[in-house]
């Protein structure tokens, strides 16, 4: 973590900025597209879509959701992930992730270069809310896609499509898309293989999703 240099000077004006940039399109339907198996199957119309991305995802074979990505959300620093994403196809209109990874001198040489327009902490945005705010100094963590659902949920979006949010169950492949072989040598084996790593666990993916719906009772959150 000491890689990562802080870079919220004040917690409220960082999340002010966060509002100014969605408010104009909290009028569409916010798409969180997880990386689990069932996103293969999804056809959503995403005409007048918020459309929410995270992780390896760009190792898609086609685009199906579109190039823009209104809202791209990284919870881990791994290096060649960010490398790639910065060298692929897509338009990366904002970025969310608990540090500042555009201040680490070792990837600014390719990321500013890049799409990416603004880089923003989505912990520090759910921490406005007390009841939630609070589980992310917990252990387990939820996972990433839950962290969306409470992103999108506090920024103030009132319908909510999920796709590919699979809780990690079956046995069969962990994501819809196909490992390459350079992200096998940059992920471990808790990455790829089935099921939740050690660091998360359904209870807690569970319990934070509920806990989202009582804090947001008017909000339609829909697993498609």
């Amino acid at each position: 973590m000491s890689n990562f240099p802080r870079f919220i000077n004040s917690v409220s004006d960082h999340n002010a900025a966060i509002r100014r940039s969605i408010e104009p399109y909290l009028d569409r339907s916010c798409f969180i597209f997880g990386n689990g198996p069932s996103c293969a199957k999804a056809n959503p119309c995403l005409e007048n879509a918020f459309v929410c991305r995270t992780n390896w995802f760009f190792l898609e074979n086609e685009a199906k959701f579109g190039l823009d990505v209104d809202a791209y959300f990284c919870g881990i620093y791994n290096q060649e992930m960010l490398r790639q994403l910065s060298q692929s196809k897509y338009n990366i209109k904002r970025f969310f992730a608990p540090f500042n990874f555009f201040e680490n001198s070792s990837i600014n040489d390719y990321l500013y270069r890049s799409n990416f327009v603004a880089c923003y902490s989505h912990w520090n945005l759910i921490s406005e809310n007390y009841a939630l705010g609070k589980e992310f100094v917990k252990r387990p963590l939820p996972t990433q896609g839950i962290q969306m659902i409470a992103t999108a949920a506090i920024l103030g979006f009132k319908n909510i499509e999920i796709y590919g949010i699979d809780f990690y169950q079956g046995e069969g492949e962990r994501y819809f898309y196909s490992q390459t072989e350079k992200s096998r040598r940059a992920l471990e084996s808790k990455d790829i293989e089935p099921g939740y790593e050690a660091n998360h666990s359904i209870d807690t993916d569970k319990r934070i999703l509920s806990l989202i719906q009582q804090e947001f009772p008017d909000i339609n959150i829909a697993f498609n």
